[in-house]
């Protein structure tokens, strides 16, 4: 089993639930001491997501009786005893976060599904200084499992941020290695822009990955783009999808298109959806920009972020079998770039997929 290291002013070693992590904690970076919820250009573009959209608690459950609320920018555990922790697995990451308590605080890392975090997982304290929020960086490596944070009245959180640090490139820029176009009669054209940019253009077609995964992480950037405004185009990613076979898998949706001028509205489940299955709770991403997509997939959990921005949280609870009918699918899959309609011209780059090793 991997060790996993988290640094602070010294290495710390422990040993829990049979992972082993070493932890960081380094002490007032030079973030802002506001609170921004948002994330910087240059964060979208090295992968950082926010698991606390400074808005909701959407991709957060409770453990135990804490009550918990929203106020400014914040994450408020107002009364109670237990723990925030997150609905997504993760696995080798950096966390950034700002912590404001009375009280010392815990953080939970590699903590498997449905255990209770104070057995379970590796712990990091954090003490407990009344009215002053502190900056609190953690690296985590070969832990996969959910990240729990525990609860005590009056403690805060805000600006968390995340970022997967151990996904490997899977499209070289140069050409179509380790992708093949699915062949039979699909108008789809399949290329390498001069600029290192996987493009598709025309459709229907369907370019799928050679190697396969189950539980992942996938990170990449896309752009449609399109000179008729009137027009938004379709695309989608799909994944665990059955080799050879045209349009299978989960798909997360690309489709920049919302009703009403209003983008938690989104047409045609929208980007970030799992198509079919859970709506993106807003369309982040437009047309003829470029915006990163990350789609995270550990047992029957299927969540995405766009821009950073979490935009699905589905739990799929159907029965075995394909994805397109509605069926669950755990097995591992390949990835694939979908080719829609004959309006195509989609780019894709910075391609890139860690791993997870199997959980608990």
């Amino acid at each position: 089993m991997k060790r996993a290291r988290f640094t602070e002013t010294c290495l710390i070693r422990r040993i829990a639930a049979m992972i082993a992590l070493a932890m960081i904690v380094l002490p007032g970076l030079s973030r802002a001491a506001e609170s921004t919820g948002q994330l910087t250009k240059e964060q979208i573009a090295e992968g950082w997501i926010m698991p606390f959209d400074g808005e909701t608690d959407y991709g957060w459950a409770t453990k135990g009786d804490c009550k918990t609320k929203i106020a400014d920018g914040a994450l408020v555990c107002e009364s109670g005893s237990g723990w925030l922790v997150t609905t997504t697995e993760f696995c080798d990451f950096v966390l950034k976060l700002q912590y404001r308590g009375d009280a010392k605080g815990i953080v939970a890392f590699g903590v498997p599904k449905d255990a209770d975090p104070s057995k379970e997982g590796a712990k990091k304290e954090i003490a407990g200084k009344a009215g002053e929020w502190q900056d609190v960086d953690l690296k985590a490596e070969g832990a996969r499992g959910f990240i729990a944070i525990q609860c005590a009245p009056k403690l805060e959180l805000r600006n968390v941020i995340l970022k997967p640090t151990n996904a490997k490139s899977i499209f070289n820029g140069k050409d179509l290695a380790g992708w093949k176009p699915l062949e039979g009669k699909y108008p789809s054209v399949f290329s390498v822009t001069p600029d290192g940019c996987l493009n598709i253009k025309n459709g229907p077609g369907d370019i799928q990955t050679e190697q396969q995964w189950k539980d992942f992480c996938c990170q990449l950037d896309i752009k449609s783009e399109n000179p008729n405004p009137s027009k938004v185009l379709n695309s989608g990613v799909f994944f665990r999808a059955e080799p050879g076979k045209f349009w299978q898998g989960y798909e997360a949706q690309i489709r920049n298109e919302f009703k009403e001028n209003d983008r938690t509205k989104p047409v045609d489940f929208g980007t970030g959806a799992i198509y079919n299955r859970q709506a993106a709770r807003k369309v982040v991403s437009s047309e003829n920009e470029w915006y990163t997509m990350t789609i995270i997939a550990a047992g029957n959990h299927l969540s995405t972020w766009v821009n950073g921005y979490q935009t699905a949280d589905y739990t799929d609870t159907n029965p075995p079998g394909s994805p397109r009918q509605n069926k669950s699918r755990t097995e591992a899959g390949v990835l694939s770039l979908q080719g829609h309609d004959p309006t195509t011209n989609m780019f894709f780059k910075n391609i890139r997929v860690e791993a997870y090793p199997e959980g608990k």
